[in-house]
């Protein structure tokens, strides 16, 4: 049914990376939610430099619950809602490498959700020639 070979291998990877890629990760919990964070890429000219973009975060819930949005490695909050079934929040960001995005119940310290931007860059090296010399 399946051969060998690196035609089947070429087809059947990039399709299996698709499916990860689009199912969203989700933390068991009682209370399902629905979230949905873009972009979902950004690309910086060159390793290490910084890309820009505006973050639009939409969510729902299916009981009124206080959450906050957290960026990976900050220890503050990015935005709250208070009692809320429906949120959004629209904001700027610079990233220089990919970071996770996490909506957190206040009072259980449940995440509910999680996703991230991935950062890729044009060119890997710097853009600076180098020329060899012997002396």
């Amino acid at each position: 049914m399946f051969g060998r070979g690196p035609s089947n291998c070429c087809f059947f990877l990039p399709l299996m990376l698709l499916v990860l890629v689009t199912c969203p990760v989700r933390a068991a919990n009682k209370d399902p939610v629905s979230f949905q964070l873009k972009p979902k890429s950004c690309i910086a000219l060159s390793k290490g430099k910084d890309c820009y973009g505006d973050l639009v975060l939409t969510w729902n819930l299916q009981s009124p619950r206080n959450v906050c949005l957290y960026r990976e490695e900050l220890e503050r909050p990015i935005f709250c809602w208070s009692r809320r079934l429906t949120g959004s929040y629209s904001g700027q960001f610079s990233l220089s490498e990919s970071r996770k995005y996490s909506l957190v119940d206040v009072e259980s310290k449940e995440v509910l959700f999680t996703d991230s931007i991935t950062v890729t860059w044009v060119y890997k090296e710097s853009r600076k020639r180098r020329r060899w010399r012997l002396f």
